[in-house]
């Protein structure tokens, strides 16, 4: 009966066209733990192992954070069926399973494996930059900017995978210190060399942000755009950027930034299928402040922005009507668009 659950469960854990199931998940390591190993198994992967793996897949396709399962589940395989895994599968699982373990404030479990990794990887660029992470987990941030800065030292600059790891921990390091003009010389730096790294673009733009300095934000999101373009996460945070820009300024190039942000966060909405709330915003906001701009008029502002501007209204009221919000907050959402009621 239960090798028959066993089974289904692992069935549906294995379907990567729908989302991990974390109930199945539970369970099914639940009765891993109960059951003797299936012999069957161990010509492929580990039944164990079936689920972490769908699970990280899931992580590395999705950007699910999820470390505490990570840790809980992976520290599980790798204490009851290391011997199952192939020795290459063992040492990266032993890798993901140390990250997670620093990112869910596991330092026990993470300094038991980054020391299992560096007896067995002593000059590894990976396990090295495990070691700087576990310092920064333990609190010695001093001690981590000093090892980050002796590993970029005794590296030619720029050469390789792991100056370029090295960098990142480096500038994340002075991020989470305060420290954000040496984070953006840092990741400047690294862009130089890795133009195409859009995570580190995404970073340099939140950091530029956070300190006020939107029109260099600006910039690394139009360059992030250039290599996702079809992101609607991407183009709601350019057309908020542009937005708070054109809106706070009283240049002659106003109108141009705000129907620049407008398409944005008319693109954001399509891709979101029409259910992106601050993209449906956006685009009532931009709309009224295109209408009520002293360089702007109705004539001049063109019948798409006023249909865009109509339908957005008319989305947002239905939405919150649809899906049962409170009277008083759909009474403050039609004050909210009153500005473009006249369209």
């Amino acid at each position: 009966m239960a090798t028959d659950e066993l089974k289904a469960l692992s069935e549906r854990l294995q379907k990567s066209d729908i989302g991990l199931n974390y109930d199945d998940l539970r369970k099914y390591l639940s009765l891993v733990r109960t059951l003797p190993y299936p012999k069957s198994f161990t010509a492929s992967l580990p039944l164990p192992y079936l689920p972490f793996f769908f699970h990280h897949q899931q992580v590395r396709q999705q950007r699910i954070r999820s470390p505490e399962l990570i840790a809980k589940y992976g520290s599980i395989l790798l204490n009851k069926y290391h011997k199952q895994l192939p020795n290459d599968e063992l040492w990266d699982v032993q890798e993901q399973v140390a990250v997670a373990a620093l990112q869910s404030s596991n330092i026990d479990l993470a300094d038991r494996l980054i020391a299992n990794i560096r007896h067995a990887f002593p000059s590894s660029s990976r396990s090295t930059r495990l070691l700087g992470m576990l310092l920064e987990s333990q609190g010695k941030l001093v001690e981590a900017k000093q090892f980050y800065t002796n590993q970029l030292e005794a590296r030619p600059p720029l050469s390789s995978k792991a100056t370029a790891a090295f960098q990142k921990r480096l500038a994340a390091l002075a991020s989470s210190t305060g420290d954000y003009t040496s984070a953006t010389d840092i990741l400047s730096s690294y862009l130089q060399a890795h133009p195409n790294d859009s995570a580190v673009w995404e970073e340099l733009a939140d950091i530029h942000i956070s300190t006020g300095y939107l029109d260099k934000a600006a910039y690394c999101l139009e360059e992030l755009l250039l290599l996702k373009p079809n992101d609607p996460a991407v183009s709601l945070t350019y057309a908020d950027v542009l937005y708070t820009i054109s809106s706070s300024s009283s240049s002659s190039d106003e109108s141009n930034q705000i129907r620049v942000a407008l398409s944005y966060y008319a693109a954001a909405v399509e891709g979101s299928g029409g259910d992106s709330v601050r993209g449906l915003l956006g685009v009532c906001a931009c709309t009224a402040l295109l209408l009520g701009s002293k360089s702007s008029n109705k004539r001049s502002s063109g019948e798409r922005e006023r249909e865009l501007g109509k339908v957005a209204k008319e989305a947002l009221l239905q939405k919150y009507a649809r899906e049962g919000a409170h009277h008083d907050l759909q009474k403050g959402l039609k004050k909210l668009l009153v500005e473009v009621q006249k369209l």
